[in-house]
């Protein structure tokens, strides 16, 4: 619990921060808690390996957002939002560029966007359920906002730099999240490709740079998070204790036993799918 509580603190000040010593903050409070829940478990090898790479993944993009930092602040004598996106707005600097791009990649690699998605499907795998579904949700509806904040309130307009790369960060995780899902036993590595093929999405709204696009990524996410938190409860009320190590096979025949689960369980993925009426649907239209 203590954990899960610094982390959502870690999200709120990442999200109400205004300039990028404070982000870099929020952003490390929220992932060195996201490194110890992955290994929670710590009698269970998967779990150590998780958080282990979690970890290893997470410094190296540290560093590497720190760099991007570093390049907007010998660039534009700067640490503040502002400031940093009126010396982004008067003349193309390469500087900036670098520091904008390396910025960036930390926050898709945040989000599970591919190809900067690799940790994902094991560290789902071998953390604990709790732990899954925090990262499913909380971390990433904060990443998503911070996200659009960082467009919004430093890039700007700079479309040189963004939007060709989101895109091409949208069709990516598009393609290898739903190519990746097919060749899935486990449930939670399947619900890990599921969100690297949702945050496909999300970045097509963001790629858009405008306020309806940045409106329906928060709604397809939100959406998203609730129909992941159903999922693994669903998980949790059938198997207990086995739900971390689930699978396909364990799911057979559940309808005959469990009909109100199998139906919510049912009802939670034709969301996904975004069939009509289900709010899944309405998120992907947005």
């Amino acid at each position: 619990f203590t954990l899960i509580l610094l982390s959502s603190v870690g999200v709120f000040i990442s999200i109400s921060a205004r300039d990028f010593i404070i982000l870099f903050c929020g952003l490390e409070l929220q992932a060195l808690c996201g490194y110890a829940m992955a290994a929670f478990n710590n009698k269970d090898v998967k779990s150590s390996e998780a958080g282990l790479k979690y970890f290893v993944l997470g410094s190296l993009i540290s560093c590497l957002m720190l760099l991007g930092i570093s390049f907007f602040y010998g660039f534009a004598g700067s640490i503040y939002f502002n400031d940093i996106k009126t010396a982004l707005d008067s003349e193309f600097n390469i500087g900036l560029a670098v520091g904008a791009i390396f910025v960036l990649a930390a926050m898709l690699f945040k989000l599970s966007a591919a190809p900067l998605h690799i940790w994902t499907p094991d560290v789902y795998e071998g953390a604990p359920v709790s732990a899954v579904t925090y990262f499913a949700v909380a971390q990433k509806v904060g990443i998503l906002i911070v996200l659009i904040n960082f467009i919004t309130l430093v890039i700007g307009n700079y479309l040189r730099v963004s939007v060709d790369l989101i895109k091409i960060a949208a069709i990516l995780s598009i393609f290898i999240g739903a190519l990746g899902a097919m060749m899935q036993s486990s449930l939670k590595r399947l619900m890990a490709y599921s969100t690297i093929l949702n945050v496909g999405y999300v970045l097509i709204a963001i790629s858009l740079h405008s306020e309806e696009g940045f409106r329906s990524a928060v709604i397809y996410m939100l959406i998203y998070g609730i129909g992941t938190i159903g999922f693994f409860a669903c998980l949790i009320a059938l198997f207990g204790e086995r739900s971390d190590i689930a699978s396909f096979a364990d799911l057979q025949g559940i309808a005959t036993e469990r009909k109100t689960i199998a139906a919510a369980i049912a009802i939670i993925m034709f969301s996904m799918i975004g069939l009509p009426p289900l709010a899944g649907f309405f998120g992907k239209y947005y």
